[in-house]
């Protein structure tokens, strides 16, 4: 099945499973990326590997799809402010740059 579906289209509960074999497929794309990454002479040796759970945050109420203004149904202004600022937080401590904020 290529390409996107509509959140209101049956098909996506069937797309999205089995689970635990799409992220045992991207734990391995991982491996791949990092490899590849060395290979840049922008590479400062540090690297966030996405995907892998080391902070959770659970949102009663809030739905998925929170970060996207365009979704009236899921979107959460204050959720998707903490979690830019937590991503961002993270991505800044794996450069030499000053830090940058979302906004």
């Amino acid at each position: 099945m290529p390409g996107p579906l509509g959140r209101d289209d049956e098909r996506t509960k069937a797309r999205s499973q089995p689970r635990l074999e799409v992220i045992r497929t991207g734990e391995a794309d991982r491996a791949d990326t990092l490899a590849e990454v060395r290979k840049l002479a922008q590479f400062n040796g540090r690297a966030a590997a996405m995907g892998f759970c080391v902070e959770v945050h659970i949102f009663p109420g809030v739905n998925h799809g929170y970060m996207m203004p365009s979704n009236p149904n899921a979107f959460h202004k204050a959720t998707r402010v903490f979690s830019m600022e937590r991503a961002l937080s993270i991505l800044n401590g794996l450069t030499d740059e000053p830090p940058r904020r979302a906004g």
